[in-house]
């Protein structure tokens, strides 16, 4: 390794490979914090959706969220969130929580499914079932986003059917900055 400082930045270049390439470039922006850590848990309810087959009607009421709650104030220019969370939920296993950590640099998506795709006939597949859970900072204020849609099953007998999402708890430490 060689490190060359001038001029106000640093870098470091790696010399035991062919070529030397930079590993280290203090003019690259890098990620200041500005608070952190943000520890805590926040939990998404249960969601129900429900479809009752008759043989004069077919009702369903499907949930569609997609909120988003204010956590905490943070710095005025925080602009990115990392850090990492931990999904679970109680009782039966649903989606990909209680599997360890993961990046909360992005969007979670916690369930994925589609909604009986053998009755929907060829070429007439949806996805209309997602659970996907964001922590964000906007205007110096750290989110969590919440956008979750799904539809009980379809059938083609008379009944009362349901999809059930198990309430979701993220237990969370948080960064929260800005890359100068």
């Amino acid at each position: 390794m060689t490190l060359l400082v001038e001029a106000g930045s640093m870098v470091i270049t790696d010399d035991t490979v062919s070529g030397s390439p930079t590993v280290f470039d203090s003019d690259e922006r890098l990620f200041h914090v500005t608070n952190g850590p943000i520890t805590g848990s926040i939990t998404a309810p249960q969601r129900v959706a429900v479809r009752t087959i008759t043989s004069t009607s077919n009702t369903h009421s499907f949930v569609d969220v997609d909120t988003a709650t204010a956590m905490v104030s943070v710095h005025a220019l925080a602009t990115t969130v990392r850090g990492q969370f931990f999904a679970s939920v109680s009782g039966t296993q649903f989606g990909v929580s209680n599997l360890g950590w993961f990046d909360a640099s992005g969007t979670y998506v916690h369930y994925l499914g589609p909604n009986n795709a053998a009755l929907g006939g060829a070429g007439n597949v949806s996805m209309p079932n997602i659970a996907a859970y964001t922590f964000y900072v906007s205007g110096g204020v750290l989110y969590f986003h919440e956008r979750c849609r799904i539809d009980a099953p379809r059938s083609v007998s008379n009944g009362t059917y349901t999809r059930t999402l198990p309430g979701v708890t993220l237990q969370y430490s948080l960064y929260v900055g800005t890359f100068t």
